[in-house]
């Protein structure tokens, strides 16, 4: 996939505004979401907004937060984490350029957290409900 400043601030737009359609919902639209809010505002303040949107958007598409769908606290702060670290690590002129090498590689594959966790733990309603860190190996901010 291709980015551009103007595609991903209309993907943004859609994800805030819960009219990105449900389908376009995918591991890369995260990772996206993770680097622009980590581009764009301090740790702190990028994942509370996430959480926040995450949380709306699943409400809006139907989605339902409970112990067993939907949102997924450590999962959540386990890829905005890794994406903050992989921007402080770089040298990017612009988060399209930021995104066109984070959702390229492999580091940001969706079995990455399966070097940090157990399945048994990041499968378990305790990892949905509230972070955990890795029961394999520790999760490290840059």
């Amino acid at each position: 996939m291709s980015y551009s400043q103007s595609s991903i601030t209309n993907f943004i737009q859609q994800f805030q505004n819960c009219t990105l359609p449900k389908e376009q919902w995918t591991h890369q639209a995260h990772l996206v979401v993770a680097l622009h809010y980590n581009w764009h505002y301090d740790f702190e303040e990028a994942l509370s907004l996430v959480k926040n949107a995450i949380y709306q958007y699943n409400e809006a598409v139907g989605t339902a937060n409970t112990s067993t769908s939907g949102y997924h606290e450590t999962l959540t702060i386990f890829w905005m984490i890794h994406a903050k670290n992989f921007l402080l690590q770089g040298d990017f002129k612009d988060l399209a350029t930021a995104c066109q090498e984070y959702t390229k590689e492999e580091i940001s594959s969706k079995k990455i957290p399966l070097a940090y966790y157990s399945k048994d733990l990041l499968f378990s309603i305790e990892a949905r409900q509230q972070w955990q860190n890795g029961d394999l190996k520790h999760m490290k901010r840059a």
